[in-house]
Order: structure tokens, then C-alpha cells, then sequence
């Protein structure tokens, strides 16, 4: 072989890895910048969930203190047809009783 074969070779062998790791290093970054993006969409989805779910505890607490009343204005209105009733009572039967 002669001298400028063994330099070719030379040069191909350091070139061929510098090469590989060029392209491995850039492939790399490509694929942090894509999970870094995808770290980001993942935690805007999560801060969107907390807020979904928490407009909903929200709402089923309403819905709990809206119920809860909904039943004492009906207790309220039993009690205030029952006196309507009593007061309906001509005042000499009320007298009698």
C-alpha cells in the first residue's frame, strides 16, 4: 500500500466517528428539545386538568348547598301553610279547641 492510501484510511477512520458522534450529539439535542416541549404540553395539560377538576368540586359543592336549601325553604313553606291552616280557623273554633 502505499503512503497516501494509509492517509485516506487514516483520515476516513477519524473522520467516520467524528461524524457519528456529530449527528448522535444532534440527534440528541432534537430529541431533548421534543421532551423538554413535551414536558412543557404535559404540565399546561395538567394545570388545565386541576382547573377542570376544581370547577367541578366547585360545582358539586353548590349543587350540595343549593339542595340543602332547596329542603329548608320546603321545610319553611310545610311550617308556614300549616300556620296559614291554623290561622284560617274561625276565631270560635280556635276558642272551642
Amino acid at each position: 500500500m502505499s503512503i497516501s492510501a494509509l492517509f485516506v484510511l487514516l483520515g476516513l477512520s477519524l473522520i467516520f466517528p467524528l461524524a457519528l458522534r456529530f449527528f448522535t450529539a444532534r440527534h440528541m439535542k432534537l430529541m431533548r428539545e421534543k421532551a423538554f416541549d413535551r414536558d412543557e404540553e404535559f404540565r399546561q395539560l395538567k394545570r388545565e386538568l386541576e382547573t377542570l377538576l376544581d370547577r367541578g368540586h366547585q360545582i358539586d359543592r353548590q349543587h350540595r348547598h343549593y339542595a340543602l336549601r332547596g329542603a329548608r325553604l320546603r321545610v319553611q313553606i310545610e311550617e308556614a301553610r300549616g300556620e296559614l291552616e291554623r290561622l284560617q280557623i274561625p276565631a270560635a273554633k280556635r276558642m272551642a279547641a
